[in-house]
């Protein structure tokens, strides 16, 4: 059995690591808002995947993963950011607003929820996570 490779990720100084703007290893945003502030529980979980199920869209743009979920009501998806991170905008003239997460976020998210997913659902979950 051969042994396992080593993989070395390039240094980061202390510079990079404070700027707000710098991309992760692997192109992964890493800016400073997008972070989760609140560890989901099972009950979250499956409320999240009601959501996403209802209101929610994923697809594969430019070989990046994204979720998306629009809501009227914001304080649902303030809950997501809260639980899962990604970021909030405003959709001008409809009065709505959209939670977005790409990349690893969003991909962490429709693995997190998968079994709480309807067939459908899983299915398109799939298409996404394999790119």
């Amino acid at each position: 059995m051969p042994s396992p490779k080593i993989v070395k990720y390039p240094k980061v100084s202390k510079a990079q690591m404070n700027n707000k703007n710098a991309l992760g290893h692997f192109g992964v945003n890493m800016r400073v808002g997008n972070e989760r502030t609140v560890v989901p529980t099972t009950l979250d979980i499956a409320w999240a995947a009601g959501i996403y199920e209802g209101e929610g869209s994923c697809e594969v743009n430019r070989r990046t993963q994204r979720v998306k979920v629009t809501q009227k009501d914001r304080w649902i998806l303030d809950k997501l950011q809260k639980l899962f991170g990604g970021r909030l905008s405003k959709t001008p003239n409809k009065g709505c607003s959209t939670w977005q997460c790409y990349a690893t976020r969003a991909r962490g998210f429709l693995m997190t929820i998968y079994s709480f997913l309807s067939p459908w659902r899983k299915a398109q979950a799939l298409r996404v996570l394999r790119g």
